[in-house]
């Protein structure tokens, strides 16, 4: 099965590794079982978070992504999300996916 991992699931089953909480299992589930789909918008949230947030390496965070999404393939997103301030909804414009057949390597810069 192909899943997206929301990089809210990603940070806290990294970081909070140890507890082995819901995140932490839906990530090892998805990472031995499924393909991972993500695309850099994700990616570089991840490593924000981690770098800036939670003080992780630059280095340790690119060698943990690296065998997380080691059988990932990369999505490339078109279109535009826009999240309404009244009601906290999305609504998409011209959203698509283009998937790629492998995932191509990552800078995470």
């Amino acid at each position: 099965m192909m899943v997206v991992v929301d990089s809210n699931i990603s940070i806290s089953a990294l970081h909070f590794v140890s507890k082995q909480g819901i995140p932490t299992r839906a990530l090892e589930k998805a990472v031995n079982e499924d393909i991972i789909a993500t695309c850099d918008e994700i990616d570089v949230e991840g490593v924000r978070v981690l770098t800036e947030r939670f003080r992780w390496s630059r280095q340790l965070v690119e060698l943990t992504l690296k065998r997380m999404l080691d059988r990932s393939i990369g999505v490339t997103t078109r279109g535009t999300i826009k999240l309404s301030p009244v009601t906290k909804t999305c609504s998409s414009s011209a959203g698509t996916s283009e998937f790629g057949s492998s995932r191509p390597p990552n800078t995470w810069s």
